[in-house]
């Protein structure tokens, strides 16, 4: 099956440059907490340097709150839902091929039940060029309902790894504290990766079966 190398929320043009340097496939230039011009400057600079490369971008727009736990180095303030005008505009300046919106995901650990406006996405879907994906971030711990949801309204690029994480290190922890005997790491790596893999397939079958397809 064809894979493309992602790089995640690049933060600065010199990170991304590297990246590019490494031999990702596919970049996420995330300067969605600058203001939207700057914004769209800097994605459609991207564009034009890596688009004849084969190299795929992925920018974002609007603000996508920071939950329990976050990595991402992200302000805990009020989410701003995307609207379907600016997405549309923004898609059509920058020409990037993947969009990532906010309609009420949260990066990091959930510390309430979250609430996705799926008819928000819908109209997003609708109204952003064809050639530009939709991307969710924040996906895991959402239930199964709202990953098919999501993925049937016009999502077509999930992004799913905290809950994957904690789950690998909570597996860790049960065969450390379970053991009579030293764990060797090796054996813990080998356990816990089959564990991510178990989660990793589960997930992907869920969201290529045909109900997520709407």
């Amino acid at each position: 099956m064809p894979v493309c190398v992602h790089l995640d929320h690049g933060l600065t043009d010199e990170f991304v440059q590297r990246g590019i340097r490494a031999g990702f496939t596919s970049i996420m230039y995330d300067c969605s907490m600058l203001p939207t011009e700057d914004n769209v400057q800097r994605l459609r600079a991207l564009v034009d340097q890596v688009g004849p490369l084969g190299i795929t971008v992925e920018g974002e727009i609007g603000v996508m709150p920071s939950a329990q736990v976050d990595t991402h180095g992200e302000n805990d303030g009020a989410p701003r839902y995307t609207t379907p005008e600016e997405a549309a505009r923004f898609a059509d300046q920058t020409k990037v091929d993947a969009l990532a919106v906010c309609f009420g995901t949260s990066h990091g650990v959930y510390a309430k039940a979250p609430n996705l406006d799926i008819e928000q996405l819908r109209q997003i879907r609708l109204a952003v060029r064809p050639e530009t994906s939709l991307v969710m971030h924040g996906s895991s711990g959402l239930s199964e309902d709202q990953l098919r949801s999501a993925v049937a309204a016009g999502c077509v690029k999930v992004n799913y790894y905290t809950y994957l994480a904690v789950e690998a290190s909570a597996k860790a922890a049960d065969i450390v504290e379970s053991s009579s005997t030293p764990v060797y790491f090796h054996d813990l790596t080998d356990a816990v990766a089959g564990t991510m893999r178990q989660h990793a397939r589960e997930v992907i079958s869920l969201l290529q079966a045909p109900s997520s397809r709407g």
